[in-house]
């Protein structure tokens, strides 16, 4: 019992190996993410310039606003079968996975729905695309539908690997496949004027992901098969509500970013966007991704610890991981406020500029929603997460209907962003209220 009070994290070899692996891996990708996230949007405005990037990032918003609609069934898939894994019932996880694939062909079928509807509109009424050829911009937005659909396929190769430990082959593929696309995309503004050129170049590292993901899956699948026989009523309706939380879930994240900057773009011109973009790049998402890597490699050791019922073990390892997630979270806060101004200015040589209110209201934002994807990582690995998942969803939703009506009347987006930043805090509560009532049914 001692033993257990003085450690702060209890692993076994097994777990320190994987977790060594997964760690050092995901943070090694992070860096190359960094760096190539940091040098992308100056690049971007240098060979592109400001016009054209703040386009960019609208046009890449447009057709992940459609996946609100698609079921997430691959992080309630990848659960389940992690913890029929760790019971050595190998014969459920294949149950799990081919089921899955049902829901896979089910999301495309609603994405195509949803984007025959949008396509068939020929005025396209946005502020931020008034100087761009229709027919340019269709042939842009087939090709990022077309990524979407490659993507939706990828999901099933990642789930197989992640209910095997194998995260770390997951970061590489994605995070060095999206470098590489970067890369090409910023220099081919050397050579071309138009947008479908970088179109063109992320289209194909998309393709180029499916390949490799396809590739690790057959050489790590173990007893995992593309068949269809143990499809059946009982597993898909458990995949449903399994995933409603899950679904729930990446729906409020796809409101809170690309909902944003869709919103932007109806009522603000190109510049806008890209200042917005860059500021919630560096004081949002590149802590956001570094706190939720951590997570999804949390999700595996606690989905194996509650399968095999170790729960002391368990309470302990994630306890202190949220001492540890709060303490990294104050250094993010301090460290930003402090030093941030100067950074963000040195990284866009003072191409935007940037408001003491803005950044307080983002860095306070990626604080409260960490804090809050940390504590429910213990209710979203395990699948108990419908609850805390629809809660969040709602008050996104809210909190996106009121941004858009600050801008439709003329307010400041500051207000918008403000009112974001209080959906962030309401989640964090919530799911504070939820993890006490299991721990106190546990």
């Amino acid at each position: 019992m001692s033993k257990t009070k003085n450690t702060f994290f209890i692993l076994n070899l097994e777990q320190k190996k994987r977790l060594k692996n997964n760690i050092l891996s995901g943070f090694s990708s992070e860096i190359i993410q960094i760096v190539s996230q940091i040098a992308f949007a100056p690049l971007m405005i240098l060979f592109w310039g400001l016009e054209n990037f703040g386009i960019w990032l609208f046009l890449l918003a447009i057709p992940n606003i459609f996946l609100f609609f698609n079921l997430n069934f691959s992080g309630a898939s990848a659960n389940e079968m992690t913890m029929f894994n760790s019971k050595k019932k190998f014969k459920k996880t294949n149950e799990i996975f081919q089921n899955s694939i049902i829901f896979t062909f089910f999301n495309i079928i609603i994405f195509t729905l949803l984007m025959s509807i949008f396509y068939k509109f020929k005025n396209f009424e946005f502020s931020i695309l008034k100087d761009l050829k229709i027919s340019d911009l269709k042939l842009i937005l087939i090709l990022l539908i077309l990524s979407i659909y490659i993507n939706l396929f990828n999901s099933l190769f990642s789930i197989a690997l992640q209910s095997y430990g194998k995260h770390y082959i997951v970061f590489n593929i994605s995070n060095l496949t999206e470098l590489f696309s970067k890369i090409f995309i910023v220099l081919s503004g050397i050579f071309f004027s138009s947008l479908i050129f970088p179109a063109i170049i992320y289209f194909i590292f998309v393709l180029f992901k499916l390949i490799l993901n396809f590739y690790f899956f057959l050489n790590n699948k173990k007893k995992i098969f593309f068949l269809f026989k143990n499809v059946s009523k009982k597993y898909l309706s458990k995949i449903f509500k399994l995933s409603i939380g899950h679904t729930s879930h990446m729906a409020a994240n796809l409101i809170n970013h690309s909902g944003i900057i869709f919103v932007l773009g109806i009522f603000y011109n190109p510049y806008i966007v890209g200042y917005v973009a860059t500021v919630k790049t560096l004081f949002y998402f590149f802590p956001i991704r570094f706190f939720t890597k951590l997570n999804h490699i949390l999700y595996y050791e606690i989905a194996k610890l509650y399968a095999i019922k170790k729960i002391s073990q368990l309470k302990n390892n994630y306890l202190n991981y949220i001492k540890f997630i709060f303490l990294l979270v104050v250094i993010f806060v301090a460290v930003s406020l402090a030093i941030g101004p100067f950074v963000y200015d040195l990284w866009l040589d003072s191409k935007y500029q940037l408001s003491s209110l803005l950044l307080l209201i983002i860095v306070l934002d990626a604080s409260f929603f960490t804090l809050k994807h940390s504590i429910s990582s213990l209710l979203f690995s395990i699948n108990k997460n419908i609850l805390l998942g629809v809660s969040e969803l709602i008050i996104i939703i809210l909190a996106i209907i009121l941004f858009y009506l600050c801008s439709y009347f003329g307010n400041s987006y500051l207000i918008g962003f403000g009112i974001i930043m209080i959906g962030s805090i309401l989640n964090l509560i919530i799911s504070m209220v939820l993890l006490f009532f299991f721990f106190r049914n546990i």
